[in-house]
């Protein structure tokens, strides 16, 4: 998947303010302050459009399916320990990891936001 590019950082922006919103109401959720999945794709021209079909090509997958998502209690730690952390929480939440998962998507964006307790981190896939 790309990294580069209007798209991913569509996808970045979009990934960050949610983990900023997960990280002030402190808690996981598709759906932050009434706004879902679907409402964050629609807010930014660059991504509105954004449909990934399934491995096996047969429907267009829905939005909360192309938003993964967890958090790691916040640590000493250093950052890159943090990072890995919240990657393997990633791969060990079936949601987020079929999210990576996605064979038909082809750009990512990645947010992260720190709360007094936890490190939230949110990927998004177009």
């Amino acid at each position: 998947m790309s990294t580069e590019g209007q798209l991913p950082a569509a996808l970045s922006a979009m990934a960050e303010r949610h983990s900023e919103q997960m990280a002030t109401a402190e808690r996981l959720a598709h759906t932050i302050d009434g706004s879902t999945t679907a409402d964050r794709y629609a807010q930014n021209s660059t991504i509105a459009n954004c449909r990934v079909v399934n491995n096996q090509e047969q429907y267009v997958v829905a939005k909360e399916t192309m938003e993964g998502f967890a958090r790691v209690p916040r640590s000493s730690a250093d950052p890159a320990t943090v990072g890995q952390r919240l990657v393997d929480r990633l791969l060990s939440d079936d949601q987020a990891r079929r999210t990576l998962e996605l064979e038909n998507a082809e750009h990512i964006g990645v947010g992260v936001a720190a709360s007094g307790e936890y490190v939230y981190v949110t990927v998004a896939v177009c």
